[in-house]
């Protein structure tokens, strides 16, 4: 299972999709679903400075330097890991 099926399913079929996994595929997915989390995250600020906050596109880099910003407190504070590695333009 990937961390895109995961999310597509129901909360409800979350017990009986997880229970049969063994501990490392578990561990796994649950991974993977942080990085898609850090990452959409991330996208989703990303495009937001690239539309401006509804003026004009604030442009590449500042958009990434707001990508990290975002990612990083996702990253960091919000799934608790201790280090992050932001994107470099």
């Amino acid at each position: 299972m990937t961390a895109m099926e995961m999310i597509d399913l129901a909360p409800c079929d979350w017990e009986v999709t997880v229970n049969p996994m063994s501990p490392r595929e578990r561990d796994d997915l649950s991974r993977q679903c942080d990085s898609f989390a850090k990452y959409a995250a991330m996208a989703g600020a990303y495009l937001e400075m690239r539309e401006g906050f509804g003026c004009c596109d604030q442009g590449h880099q500042a958009a990434v330097k707001m990508a990290n910003t975002v990612g990083k407190k996702v990253w960091t504070e919000t799934l608790g890991y201790n280090e992050f590695v932001p994107i470099r333009v």
